[in-house]
């Protein structure tokens, strides 16, 4: 399959909650992901500041 460069593949992982992008965004899945990572907790309290 050739991939177009113009409009990169991406594929949203659920199960693992990544995200990938599949042209030229291997930093932008790791950045993407570290998000997901830092915005785990807050998002699982559904309070923001709720930790204190």
């Amino acid at each position: 399959m050739p991939r177009p460069s113009v409009h990169p593949v991406i594929l949203f992982d659920f199960e693992k909650k990544t995200v990938s992008v599949a042209d030229a965004g291997k930093t932008l899945q790791v950045r993407l992901a570290k998000l997901l990572a830092n915005q785990r907790p807050s998002s699982a309290s559904g309070t923001p500041g709720a930790d204190k």
